[in-house]
């Protein structure tokens, strides 16, 4: 072989050398054709219906293969250039491999298969292929460096395994993102206290489960046969519960983010609890408690009550609260103080002092009702407290240990515009019944009225004024100095006013 074309280079001194390809040696057969108007001389772009007539890749001709006849260019019959028939110089018909399929195919001993590049030169009537050989084959990558194909594949499972591994986490982090979700939820609603809205079937389902939870199955049981079958409300629930005394703080607790609760009585769940601590405390020491076991406990009952309204998001459209006969300690008063829209409060026999009447200031823009009564331990010092008030209508101070000096007091000094009705101890009631033997209560003509205006009389008009008085109470003194006429005077006719504003908000 290395004769042969050793001896067609001698015959042919312009044609291309053994060791030089076609691309960088061409051979003076016609003139070169620019590069930029040859066409399909890759495999990529390999059409046989597009090769222009100047350049011929391939025959179907096997005979042809190289683009002419085999004896002219080698100077032997093309079946002794390779000592086998040309047909077979790849194993297989090249018409089958080149004229069908526009990438040219080798098979090697492994049986893989592998592209191959082509190479033409400029003549017209001679055509080159060439094999790649290179089992790892190399690209150049964006910045011109060459890269294997075993790099690129192990690069490619390094960003899967990569990929994979950041997709687990990602997923971990969404599970951990959930559970905080629902960490977060059962916080917010153990501080703000649950939602519950009516209409929707898992809100009201919920609430069912908490109260079976705390109350019993068999309290659910109960309400439910009260349904017949129907949905209830949240406002029905609430009634039902309040109205059997189940409103336990473990439920009053749920209930006190609905807007829908705009009134609480908690009188029947006291006596309720009150029941159980008492049942409970006998089975367990075999005898009675004591009185005053009896009160701290009870005392510790609605201390466990008022402290639910402390919590934040607290029953804040609540307007109308009754503790009415339930023994409760000045201090726990201070929890109702967040109650910014409660206009009525019920305090009737609950045991409570000038202390808790302080604490109730808080509430003196949204208090509109207030009762106090039974209450001894409130007495005239709370009057300095309850005059700041400002938007009370009606009190209720009978049963206190309030006299006449405390009711003139907040009567006379109440910054409330609105005040329309007042109730007084029955001792207060007493005295005024009989005021008219104590000073002149009828208007007689000539007689003065109003306190302010003793300052500007004179000695004897001042005599004269007490005179009235003296015909209905023979005690008063009507002789001495001046100073003091006057002060008496005026002590009278301050006490008339007041006494007789106090017996108007009495009703008479």
């Amino acid at each position: 072989m290395r004769a042969k074309h050793t001896f067609i280079a001698s015959l042919a001194p312009d044609a291309t050398p053994p060791n030089k390809t076609p691309s960088r040696i061409r051979t003076p057969c016609r003139v070169r054709t620019p590069f930029s108007n040859k066409e399909n001389l890759t495999p990529g772009n390999f059409n046989k219906e597009n090769i222009t007539p100047n350049v011929t890749m391939y025959r179907e001709n096997s005979t042809n293969i190289f683009g002419a006849d085999s004896t002219n260019i080698f100077g032997a019959d093309s079946t002794n250039i390779f000592e086998e028939d040309s047909t077979n110089v790849f194993g297989t018909d090249t018409a089958n491999i080149y004229g069908v399929e526009p990438t040219n195919i080798h098979r090697d001993s492994s049986n893989i298969l592998k592209e191959s590049k082509i190479a033409t030169s400029d003549c017209s009537q001679t055509g080159y292929f060439v094999v790649d050989d290179v089992p790892n084959k190399k690209y150049k990558n964006a910045l011109g460096i060459g890269v294997g194909v075993d790099m690129l594949k192990q690069r490619i499972a390094d960003l899967e395994r990569e990929l994979k591994n950041q997709v687990e986490r990602s997923g971990k982090i969404l599970r951990d993102l959930d559970t905080t979700k629902y960490v977060a939820l059962r916080y917010k609603n153990d501080l703000h206290g649950p939602v519950y809205t009516d209409g929707d079937q898992k809100s009201i389902n919920k609430l069912l489960s908490r109260i079976s939870r705390n109350c019993g199955p068999d309290i659910l049981k109960e309400f439910k046969g009260t349904c017949d079958g129907s949905q209830p409300t949240v406002s029905q629930i609430f009634e039902w519960l309040e109205d059997s005394g189940y409103l336990i703080p473990a439920i009053l607790r749920d209930f006190r983010a609905t807007e829908a609760v705009v009134w609480l009585d908690l009188t029947y769940t006291f006596e309720a609890m009150k029941k159980e601590v008492s049942d409970k405390f006998i089975s367990e020491n075999s005898f009675k408690p004591t009185d005053k076991q009896v009160l701290n406990r009870h005392m510790l009952i609605s201390g466990q009550l008022l402290a639910v309204f402390a919590l934040p998001n607290s029953f804040h459209q609540l307007t109308s609260l009754r503790l009415s006969s339930i023994p409760i300690r000045n201090t726990d008063i201070v929890n109702l103080r967040g109650l910014k829209m409660l206009s009525e409060l019920f305090l009737d026999y609950t045991g409570i002092g000038n202390e808790a009447v302080a604490y109730i200031v808080a509430l003196k823009k949204s208090l509109r009702k207030i009762d106090f009564t039974g209450n001894k331990e409130i007495d005239d010092d709370a009057a300095c407290n309850l005059i700041f008030l400002e938007n009370v209508e009606m009190i209720f101070l009978d049963g206190t240990s309030m006299t006449m000096d405390g009711i003139r007091k907040y009567v006379s000094m109440t910054k409330s515009s609105k005040l329309s009705q007042i109730t007084i101890p029955k001792e207060c009631r007493n005295y005024l019944n009989r005021r008219n033997e104590i000073y002149c209560i009828e208007r007689k003509h000539g007689m003065l009225e109003d306190p302010s205006r003793v300052q500007f009389l004179s000695p004897s008009h001042i005599r004269a004024q007490l005179k009235f008085h003296y015909e209905i109470n023979d005690k008063i003194i009507i002789t001495g100095p001046t100073e003091e006429l006057a002060k008496t005077l005026k002590n009278i006719l301050t006490r008339r006013r007041n006494d007789a504003k106090v017996m108007y908000l009495a009703g008479g």
